[in-house]
């Protein structure tokens, strides 16, 4: 095609057409480019490779020697797929991520076969065949739940200062609960272990668990020690008293305290009725 003084008018048509290869051929390049960049996505549990394909409406511009397509078992252009080019894409054909956000599936390859990959579809040259990403999303374990921690140490009633203990430091059951001045032996320790809804007192000299015997819901009948077996009888709520918590039994509803509000050593402990207001059913734990 030519114009001016020699060549006559321009052919206006073929410019047109021309310039209309070109534009499409340069949105093409656009298209592959950006496809490159999203060969893999970290954090989602999921990978894709993107494919684009050629061919269709439009081709080289005029006068330019069209390149032999790839051909299947039809005779139809293979389409073309953007992947990471074999000379830099890892050499396992999978990844693993763990399924926290926090967590890397080496990003390095990927970029770097996204990279040339954009590198190459710039320079109008086909990429290299399709190389498939996995990734495989783990969840992580959900924590173990737990309750209150146990606690140690002396369990004292807010009326008389006295520590709760088994009489004579006795070891068998039925061991008689009262009350005595502390002086830190082990039979004045207890344990407070969560049992799910309520407490268990364990006695440190002896092991054992404090109850209302016979699973009785009677007022004044005696706290004693025995084998711990996780039966209601043998577990104890905690509410707010005067000077200290309430231990409420959890099978009778009555709270444990000293009889006749009493203040001498070897006072009896026992069940009644409870009254927020009375400091001999309160403990100091």
């Amino acid at each position: 095609m030519s114009f001016g003084v020699d060549g006559g008018q321009p052919d206006w048509a073929a410019m047109a057409e021309q310039h209309e290869h070109e534009d499409r051929r340069r949105k093409r390049l656009r298209i592959a480019g950006a496809a490159a960049g999203a060969v893999l996505l970290i954090g989602g549990g999921s990978a894709a490779v993107v494919g684009l394909t050629g061919g269709g409406d439009g081709g080289a511009p005029p006068g330019t020697p069209a390149a032999a397509p790839a051909t299947g078992a039809t005779g139809a252009a293979a389409p073309e797929v953007l992947s990471a080019p074999a000379d830099s894409a890892s050499p396992s054909p999978s990844a693993s991520a763990s399924g926290s956000p926090s967590a890397s599936a080496s990003p390095s390859p990927s970029l770097s076969a996204s990279a040339s990959a954009s590198a190459r579809a710039s320079a109008g040259q086909h990429p290299s065949p399709a190389a498939t990403v996995t990734v495989t999303a783990t969840a992580p374990a959900a924590p173990a739940s737990s309750g209150p921690a146990d606690v140690r140490g002396p369990v004292l009633n807010a009326n008389s200062g006295k520590a709760l203990e088994i009489e004579k430091s006795v070891t068998a059951d039925g061991g008689r609960a009262q009350q005595w001045t502390y002086n830190g032996i082990s039979t004045m320790q207890w344990t407070m272990h969560w049992v799910g809804d309520s407490w268990e007192l364990r006695n440190l000299n002896s092991g054992k668990c404090l109850e209302i015997p016979g699973a009785s819901t009677a007022d004044g009948t005696d706290a004693l020690q025995r084998t711990c077996d996780g039966t209601p009888t043998q577990h104890w709520d905690l509410r707010a008293g005067t000077g200290g918590r309430m231990l409420v039994n959890h099978n009778s509803g009555k709270c444990l305290e000293v009889e006749n509000s009493g203040t001498d050593d070897g006072a009896t402990v026992q069940q009644w009725t409870c009254h927020p207001t009375m400091a001999n059913m309160a403990w100091r734990i």
